[in-house]
């Protein structure tokens, strides 16, 4: 597949339109073909043998990959010193197939949110909301019942007592309780 299909050149256009461009005016995000990327690459073994001094050569950049698109992203900083080029380089963020490694056309839908993933990081799941939320509540709660069973007023050495919330994780539980 030497030329992008229509469909992805326009995500292409969407990810510059969407998600911008790097400081050199590449884009951010690519939708990529791995039988067309190449890239320079200082080689210190050729054939199994070790080289006397490295040498630069065009390789595959996914020689390891197949016939698949990759949704990649441009990232700086990165310390590879087997890349020529300096100042950034694009790195695989997605590739393109199922479960049994059979191929998989990109959708727009499905680049974009993988891109928006990427910019925002790992979220947390809703069961770690609810955990931390919890934690959160039962920490007040102990601050109150300190507060209140140490402020200094005598209750007739009765404690203060107060009654748990209860918690409805499972929304398919009856509400018999109510």
């Amino acid at each position: 597949m030497p030329n992008l299909p229509q469909d992805i050149e326009f995500i292409n256009e969407q990810l510059v339109s969407r998600f911008g461009r790097t400081a050199t005016s590449g884009p951010r995000y690519r939708i990529i073909w791995t039988e067309n990327e190449l890239e320079y690459r200082k080689i210190t073994h050729y054939n199994r043998m070790e080289l006397i001094r490295p040498e630069i050569h065009l390789v595959r950049k996914y020689s390891y990959i197949k016939d698949r698109f990759i949704l990649e992203k441009f990232l700086t900083g990165l310390d590879n010193t087997e890349l020529v080029e300096k100042g950034g380089t694009y790195e695989p963020i997605w590739v393109f197939e199922d479960k049994k490694l059979g191929f998989i056309m990109p959708t727009w839908k499905a680049v974009e949110f993988l891109a928006k993933v990427s910019d925002m990081g790992v979220k947390e799941t809703l069961s770690d909301m609810q955990a931390r939320d919890k934690e959160r509540f039962d920490a007040e709660v102990r601050d109150i019942e300190d507060m209140l069973n140490s402020d200094g007023i005598d209750y007739g050495n009765q404690e203060v007592n107060f009654v748990k919330p209860v918690y409805y994780n499972d929304l398919s539980m009856k509400k018999d309780e109510e």
